[in-house]
Protein backbone atom coordinates (compact mmCIF):
# COMPACT_ATOMS: atom_id res chain seq x y z
CA UNK A 1 0.00 0.00 0.00
CA UNK A 2 1.58 3.33 -0.94
CA UNK A 3 1.93 5.86 1.53
CA UNK A 4 0.30 8.77 -0.62
CA UNK A 5 -3.03 7.16 -0.28
CA UNK A 6 -2.83 6.57 3.19
CA UNK A 7 -1.87 9.88 3.69
CA UNK A 8 -4.66 11.18 1.87
CA UNK A 9 -6.87 8.89 3.68
CA UNK A 10 -5.82 9.95 7.39
CA UNK A 11 -5.39 13.50 6.21
CA UNK A 12 -1.47 13.29 8.00
CA UNK A 13 1.55 12.69 6.57
CA UNK A 14 2.87 9.36 7.28
CA UNK A 15 6.48 8.97 7.88
CA UNK A 16 6.58 5.47 8.08
CA UNK A 17 4.47 2.57 7.41
CA UNK A 18 5.44 -0.84 8.18
CA UNK A 19 3.47 -4.07 7.43
CA UNK A 20 2.47 -5.45 10.46
CA UNK A 21 0.04 -8.37 10.09
CA UNK A 22 -1.24 -10.11 6.84
CA UNK A 23 -3.22 -13.50 6.01
CA UNK A 24 -3.73 -14.65 2.52
CA UNK A 25 -6.05 -16.86 2.17
CA UNK A 26 -8.02 -17.92 -0.85
CA UNK A 27 -10.89 -15.55 -0.21
CA UNK A 28 -9.44 -13.90 2.88
CA UNK A 29 -7.04 -11.61 2.46
CA UNK A 30 -6.23 -9.20 5.31
CA UNK A 31 -3.39 -6.66 5.71
CA UNK A 32 -2.82 -4.38 8.80
CA UNK A 33 -0.42 -1.64 8.63
CA UNK A 34 1.49 0.17 11.43
CA UNK A 35 1.46 3.44 10.33
CA UNK A 36 3.65 6.60 11.87
CA UNK A 37 2.90 10.19 11.61
CA UNK A 38 4.87 13.15 13.52
CA UNK A 39 3.06 12.53 16.52
CA UNK A 40 1.05 9.64 16.73
CA UNK A 41 0.60 5.68 15.78
CA UNK A 42 -2.51 4.39 13.75
CA UNK A 43 -3.60 0.76 12.46
CA UNK A 44 -4.52 0.73 9.00
CA UNK A 45 -6.68 -2.64 8.55
CA UNK A 46 -7.54 -3.81 4.69
CA UNK A 47 -9.94 -6.82 4.38
CA UNK A 48 -10.74 -8.30 0.89
CA UNK A 49 -13.67 -11.25 2.43
CA UNK A 50 -17.35 -12.11 2.26
CA UNK A 51 -17.10 -11.57 6.39
CA UNK A 52 -16.08 -7.52 6.13
CA UNK A 53 -18.49 -4.89 4.57
CA UNK A 54 -18.58 -0.85 5.20
CA UNK A 55 -21.75 -1.38 6.93
CA UNK A 56 -20.69 -4.13 9.67
CA UNK A 57 -17.24 -1.53 10.14
CA UNK A 58 -19.71 1.32 10.90
CA UNK A 59 -21.50 -1.13 12.99
CA UNK A 60 -19.06 -2.11 14.99
CA UNK A 61 -17.62 1.65 15.60
CA UNK A 62 -21.02 1.87 17.83
CA UNK A 63 -19.86 -1.65 19.77
CA UNK A 64 -16.57 -0.30 20.27
CA UNK A 65 -18.11 2.50 22.31
CA UNK A 66 -20.43 0.41 24.21
CA UNK A 67 -17.76 -1.33 25.32
CA UNK A 68 -15.84 1.65 26.47
CA UNK A 69 -18.78 3.25 28.18
CA UNK A 70 -19.37 -0.63 30.10
CA UNK A 71 -15.31 -0.30 31.27
CA UNK A 72 -14.07 -2.50 28.32
CA UNK A 73 -11.35 -0.25 26.57
CA UNK A 74 -11.35 -0.55 22.98
CA UNK A 75 -9.29 1.06 20.54
CA UNK A 76 -11.62 3.71 18.69
CA UNK A 77 -11.77 3.87 15.10
CA UNK A 78 -11.47 6.90 13.53
CA UNK A 79 -13.18 8.69 11.25
CA UNK A 80 -11.28 9.43 7.62
CA UNK A 81 -10.80 12.10 5.64
CA UNK A 82 -13.94 11.91 3.39
CA UNK A 83 -15.78 11.59 6.97
CA UNK A 84 -16.32 8.16 7.00
CA UNK A 85 -15.26 5.55 9.02
CA UNK A 86 -14.67 2.99 6.30
CA UNK A 87 -13.69 2.92 2.75
CA UNK A 88 -14.10 1.08 -0.19
CA UNK A 89 -10.44 0.62 -1.94
CA UNK A 90 -8.88 -1.30 -5.58
CA UNK A 91 -5.31 -2.78 -4.25
CA UNK A 92 -3.71 -5.49 -6.47
CA UNK A 93 -7.09 -6.10 -8.68
CA UNK A 94 -9.39 -6.43 -5.57
CA UNK A 95 -12.15 -4.96 -3.29
CA UNK A 96 -10.45 -4.02 0.50
CA UNK A 97 -12.69 -2.60 3.14
CA UNK A 98 -10.05 -0.35 4.80
CA UNK A 99 -10.31 1.35 8.38
CA UNK A 100 -8.08 3.17 10.43
CA UNK A 101 -7.48 2.08 14.12
CA UNK A 102 -6.15 4.19 17.50
CA UNK A 103 -3.03 2.60 19.04
CA UNK A 104 -4.30 1.04 21.98
CA UNK A 105 -2.92 1.87 24.67
CA UNK A 106 -2.76 -1.03 27.52
CA UNK A 107 -0.34 -4.47 26.59
CA UNK A 108 -1.33 -7.31 25.18
CA UNK A 109 -1.58 -10.35 27.05
CA UNK A 110 1.39 -12.58 27.79
CA UNK A 111 0.87 -16.79 27.24
CA UNK A 112 1.93 -17.33 30.58
CA UNK A 113 -1.10 -14.81 32.20
CA UNK A 114 -4.19 -16.82 32.86
CA UNK A 115 -6.86 -14.68 32.62
CA UNK A 116 -9.90 -17.42 32.90
CA UNK A 117 -11.65 -15.44 36.01
CA UNK A 118 -11.36 -11.78 34.38
CA UNK A 119 -12.80 -13.10 31.06
CA UNK A 120 -15.96 -14.97 32.97
CA UNK A 121 -16.62 -11.88 34.58
CA UNK A 122 -16.38 -9.77 31.33
CA UNK A 123 -18.39 -12.21 30.00
CA UNK A 124 -21.06 -11.52 32.45
CA UNK A 125 -20.92 -8.39 32.11
CA UNK A 126 -21.48 -8.05 28.71
CA UNK A 127 -24.11 -10.48 28.66
CA UNK A 128 -26.23 -7.74 31.14
CA UNK A 129 -24.82 -4.47 29.06
CA UNK A 130 -25.18 -5.56 25.74
CA UNK A 131 -28.16 -8.13 26.07
CA UNK A 132 -30.66 -5.22 24.67
CA UNK A 133 -28.01 -3.35 21.71
CA UNK A 134 -28.68 -3.73 18.46
CA UNK A 135 -26.52 -5.42 16.22
CA UNK A 136 -27.59 -7.72 13.30
CA UNK A 137 -24.47 -9.65 12.59
CA UNK A 138 -24.28 -12.99 13.53
CA UNK A 139 -21.45 -14.35 15.28
CA UNK A 140 -19.26 -17.63 14.25
CA UNK A 141 -20.20 -19.88 17.35
CA UNK A 142 -24.03 -19.43 16.14
CA UNK A 143 -25.80 -22.68 16.00
CA UNK A 144 -28.87 -24.13 13.46
CA UNK A 145 -27.99 -21.66 10.92
CA UNK A 146 -24.73 -21.06 8.46
CA UNK A 147 -22.43 -18.16 9.25
CA UNK A 148 -21.70 -17.76 6.09
CA UNK A 149 -24.69 -17.52 3.19
CA UNK A 150 -22.59 -20.11 1.07
CA UNK A 151 -22.34 -22.68 3.90
CA UNK A 152 -25.54 -24.77 4.22
CA UNK A 153 -25.23 -26.15 7.34
CA UNK A 154 -23.74 -24.48 11.08
CA UNK A 155 -19.57 -24.89 11.78
CA UNK A 156 -20.39 -28.17 14.03
CA UNK A 157 -22.11 -29.93 11.82
CA UNK A 158 -20.06 -29.09 8.66
CA UNK A 159 -17.38 -30.66 10.66
CA UNK A 160 -18.73 -33.85 12.57
CA UNK A 161 -20.12 -34.34 8.80
CA UNK A 162 -16.31 -33.98 7.60
CA UNK A 163 -15.16 -36.49 10.05
CA UNK A 164 -18.50 -39.11 9.32
CA UNK A 165 -17.58 -39.30 6.15
CA UNK A 166 -14.18 -39.88 6.13
CA UNK A 167 -13.95 -42.50 9.01
CA UNK A 168 -17.27 -44.75 8.09
CA UNK A 169 -15.84 -46.95 5.18
CA UNK A 170 -12.12 -46.76 6.81
CA UNK A 171 -11.62 -50.52 8.80
CA UNK A 172 -9.37 -49.33 11.86
CA UNK A 173 -12.10 -46.92 13.08
CA UNK A 174 -14.42 -47.83 15.98
CA UNK A 175 -18.05 -47.33 13.94
CA UNK A 176 -19.90 -48.48 16.68
CA UNK A 177 -18.65 -44.89 18.83
CA UNK A 178 -18.46 -43.16 15.42
CA UNK A 179 -21.86 -43.77 14.84
CA UNK A 180 -23.21 -43.49 18.59
CA UNK A 181 -21.43 -40.13 18.68
CA UNK A 182 -22.96 -39.37 15.06
CA UNK A 183 -26.60 -39.68 15.88
CA UNK A 184 -26.52 -38.48 19.69
CA UNK A 185 -25.15 -35.24 17.98
CA UNK A 186 -28.76 -34.68 16.13
CA UNK A 187 -30.30 -36.20 18.88
CA UNK A 188 -29.42 -33.76 21.23
CA UNK A 189 -29.66 -30.98 18.57
CA UNK A 190 -33.89 -32.22 18.49
CA UNK A 191 -34.16 -31.99 22.10
CA UNK A 192 -33.28 -28.32 22.18
CA UNK A 193 -33.64 -27.06 18.76
CA UNK A 194 -37.71 -25.03 20.00
CA UNK A 195 -36.23 -23.64 23.37
CA UNK A 196 -32.55 -22.68 21.86
CA UNK A 197 -34.08 -19.83 19.60
CA UNK A 198 -35.71 -18.11 22.86
CA UNK A 199 -32.54 -18.22 24.78
CA UNK A 200 -31.31 -14.36 25.71
CA UNK A 201 -28.23 -13.02 23.46
CA UNK A 202 -25.79 -10.46 23.20
CA UNK A 203 -22.98 -9.11 21.32
CA UNK A 204 -19.57 -10.43 22.10
CA UNK A 205 -16.09 -9.84 20.39
CA UNK A 206 -15.52 -13.77 19.80
CA UNK A 207 -12.04 -13.65 19.37
CA UNK A 208 -10.48 -13.82 22.70
CA UNK A 209 -7.17 -15.04 21.42
CA UNK A 210 -3.60 -13.39 23.41
CA UNK A 211 -3.03 -11.58 20.83
CA UNK A 212 -6.33 -9.71 20.64
CA UNK A 213 -6.37 -8.92 24.75
CA UNK A 214 -5.20 -6.20 26.63
CA UNK A 215 -4.09 -6.48 30.22
CA UNK A 216 -3.08 -3.60 32.81
CA UNK A 217 -0.80 -5.07 35.77
CA UNK A 218 -1.29 -8.96 34.59
CA UNK A 219 -5.84 -8.03 34.67
CA UNK A 220 -7.71 -8.02 31.98
CA UNK A 221 -8.60 -4.37 30.76
CA UNK A 222 -9.77 -4.44 27.21
CA UNK A 223 -9.98 -5.83 23.41
CA UNK A 224 -9.07 -5.17 20.28
CA UNK A 225 -10.13 -6.94 16.99
CA UNK A 226 -13.64 -6.97 16.56
CA UNK A 227 -13.56 -8.60 13.07
CA UNK A 228 -15.80 -11.65 14.25
CA UNK A 229 -17.94 -9.73 17.17
CA UNK A 230 -21.73 -11.05 16.31
CA UNK A 231 -25.08 -11.77 18.64
CA UNK A 232 -25.03 -14.39 19.91
CA UNK A 233 -26.39 -16.68 22.44
CA UNK A 234 -25.60 -15.80 25.82
CA UNK A 235 -24.79 -19.67 26.76
CA UNK A 236 -23.89 -20.51 23.50
CA UNK A 237 -21.02 -17.89 23.57
CA UNK A 238 -19.68 -18.59 27.59
CA UNK A 239 -19.50 -22.49 26.65
CA UNK A 240 -17.69 -22.07 23.31
CA UNK A 241 -15.42 -19.00 24.85
CA UNK A 242 -14.80 -20.60 28.45
CA UNK A 243 -14.42 -24.23 27.19
CA UNK A 244 -11.52 -22.55 24.56
CA UNK A 245 -10.03 -20.87 27.53
CA UNK A 246 -9.65 -23.87 29.77
CA UNK A 247 -8.29 -26.28 26.86
CA UNK A 248 -5.69 -23.67 26.45
CA UNK A 249 -4.76 -23.83 29.74
CA UNK A 250 -4.37 -27.41 30.28
CA UNK A 251 -2.66 -27.84 26.81
CA UNK A 252 -2.75 -31.72 25.33
CA UNK A 253 -4.25 -33.24 28.07
CA UNK A 254 -7.80 -32.18 27.70
CA UNK A 255 -8.96 -35.40 26.00
CA UNK A 256 -7.54 -37.61 29.21
CA UNK A 257 -9.97 -39.03 31.56
CA UNK A 258 -8.57 -36.72 34.46
CA UNK A 259 -9.54 -33.68 32.21
CA UNK A 260 -12.79 -34.29 31.45
CA UNK A 261 -14.57 -33.97 34.83
CA UNK A 262 -11.69 -30.89 35.82
CA UNK A 263 -12.68 -29.37 32.69
CA UNK A 264 -16.33 -29.57 33.91
CA UNK A 265 -15.90 -28.37 37.34
CA UNK A 266 -13.60 -25.41 35.93
CA UNK A 267 -16.60 -24.61 34.10
CA UNK A 268 -18.94 -24.72 37.09
CA UNK A 269 -16.74 -22.39 39.06
CA UNK A 270 -16.17 -20.14 36.42
CA UNK A 271 -20.09 -20.21 35.83
CA UNK A 272 -20.40 -18.56 38.86
CA UNK A 273 -18.22 -16.25 38.77
CA UNK A 274 -20.37 -15.23 35.29
CA UNK A 275 -23.18 -14.89 37.72
CA UNK A 276 -21.65 -12.27 39.77
CA UNK A 277 -22.55 -10.20 36.75
CA UNK A 278 -25.13 -11.66 34.77
CA UNK A 279 -28.56 -13.95 36.07
CA UNK A 280 -29.62 -16.61 34.50
CA UNK A 281 -33.39 -17.47 33.63
CA UNK A 282 -35.12 -20.45 34.12
CA UNK A 283 -34.69 -21.78 30.21
CA UNK A 284 -30.94 -21.40 30.32
CA UNK A 285 -30.37 -23.19 33.38
CA UNK A 286 -32.81 -26.15 31.92
CA UNK A 287 -30.91 -26.24 28.44
CA UNK A 288 -27.13 -25.61 29.29
CA UNK A 289 -26.98 -29.48 29.99
CA UNK A 290 -27.71 -30.38 26.77
CA UNK A 291 -25.89 -27.33 25.17
CA UNK A 292 -22.78 -28.34 26.69
CA UNK A 293 -23.16 -32.24 24.96
CA UNK A 294 -24.43 -30.21 21.42
CA UNK A 295 -20.79 -27.70 21.71
CA UNK A 296 -17.77 -28.85 23.61
CA UNK A 297 -17.55 -32.43 21.60
CA UNK A 298 -18.23 -30.67 18.26
CA UNK A 299 -16.09 -27.94 18.32
CA UNK A 300 -13.45 -26.66 15.56
CA UNK A 301 -10.60 -27.83 17.42
CA UNK A 302 -11.34 -31.52 18.33
CA UNK A 303 -13.16 -32.75 15.20
CA UNK A 304 -9.90 -31.27 13.55
CA UNK A 305 -7.47 -32.45 14.99
CA UNK A 306 -9.57 -36.06 14.90
CA UNK A 307 -8.70 -35.47 11.29
CA UNK A 308 -5.09 -34.49 11.54
CA UNK A 309 -4.56 -37.65 13.49
CA UNK A 310 -6.44 -39.55 10.47
CA UNK A 311 -3.89 -38.22 8.66
CA UNK A 312 -1.11 -39.47 10.11
CA UNK A 313 -2.78 -42.82 10.15
CA UNK A 314 -2.83 -42.23 13.64
CA UNK A 315 -5.82 -44.82 14.73
CA UNK A 316 -5.18 -45.54 17.83
CA UNK A 317 -5.45 -41.27 19.09
CA UNK A 318 -8.21 -41.33 16.53
CA UNK A 319 -10.44 -44.03 18.11
CA UNK A 320 -9.26 -42.59 21.65
CA UNK A 321 -10.78 -38.73 20.59
CA UNK A 322 -14.03 -40.74 19.51
CA UNK A 323 -14.11 -42.44 22.79
CA UNK A 324 -13.70 -39.18 24.49
CA UNK A 325 -16.08 -36.75 22.70
CA UNK A 326 -18.77 -40.12 24.22
CA UNK A 327 -17.42 -39.88 27.68
CA UNK A 328 -18.64 -36.10 27.57
CA UNK A 329 -22.28 -36.95 25.66
CA UNK A 330 -22.62 -39.63 28.49
CA UNK A 331 -21.52 -37.57 31.83
CA UNK A 332 -24.21 -36.64 34.19
CA UNK A 333 -24.11 -33.29 34.30
CA UNK A 334 -25.51 -30.57 36.54
CA UNK A 335 -23.90 -27.23 35.60
CA UNK A 336 -26.51 -24.35 37.37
Amino acid sequence: MDKKIISKLINKEIKELILHETRNNKNDIRYTYKCITDKEEYYLKMHSNIFTSIDKINSIVMVIEKYNSIGIYSPKIIKQSNNQYASLVKYEGLDFVVWIEEKAIYEFQLKSTDLRDDFALYIGKVSTRLKVFKFNYKSPYIMFEPYIKSDIVDEYEEYLNKVYNLFIDVSEVDKEVLEYVYKAFYEIRDRIKNDYQKLPSSVFQCDLQNGNVLVQNDKFIGLIDFNLVGREKILTYIINELAYQESKAIGNKWTSDEYIMFHVNEFKRRLKLVEKEYEFNNMEVNIINDLYKAIIPYKFYPLTEIIGYYKMNDFEEVNYRLLWMKRIIDIDLKLL
